[in-house]
């Protein structure tokens, strides 16, 4: 599941993931919701927003997004 597959690419992703520098493993959706797993220090976060509303062409959410990926 962390084993990176796109080695080279611009994004190091596995099966499902994005594998993050620091080897975390990071996912999103659409509407700004984000998963960040490190499985090395046994730790989850989660983001919830709602970047649809009340427009999602709105660029806040996703920037947001960005840095907590970095987190």
């Amino acid at each position: 599941m962390a084993q990176p597959r796109t080695v080279g690419l611009n994004v190091n992703r596995s099966i499902g993931w994005v594998v993050l520098k620091d080897g975390a493993l990071y996912h999103s959706g659409f509407t700004g919701t984000a998963l960040r797993l490190n499985l090395e220090q046994r730790e989850y976060q989660i983001l919830l927003t709602n970047r649809g509303h009340p427009s999602a062409a709105d660029n806040r959410i996703p920037t947001f997004r960005d840095q907590f990926s970095e987190f």
